[in-house]
């Protein structure tokens, strides 16, 4: 039995993956820089947060707007 895997479905996986651990770890970031942040720090600590939520909307759109492959028999049934 032969196993084969189409460069589309890891192209697919990598970006649910990496797309999702972006997110994660960019929440936590938001929690850590909410919670443990300095007074010294100031209005720099908003900042900080705006950008977090900035990337993750970038990752969200990453994860969305990932390429998912057809097979060709698809295409090509309709086109023709």
């Amino acid at each position: 039995m032969r196993w084969s895997v189409d460069i589309g479905d890891i192209s697919t996986l990598n970006s649910f993956i990496t797309g999702g651990i972006s997110v994660v770890l960019n929440v936590t970031l938001i929690i850590v820089i909410y919670n443990r942040s300095l007074k010294a720090i100031g209005a720099y600590k908003y900042l900080m947060i705006t950008v977090t939520l900035l990337d993750i909307l970038l990752s969200v759109t990453y994860i969305l707007a990932s390429p998912v492959c057809q097979s060709m028999f698809f295409v090509a049934k309709i086109w023709s």
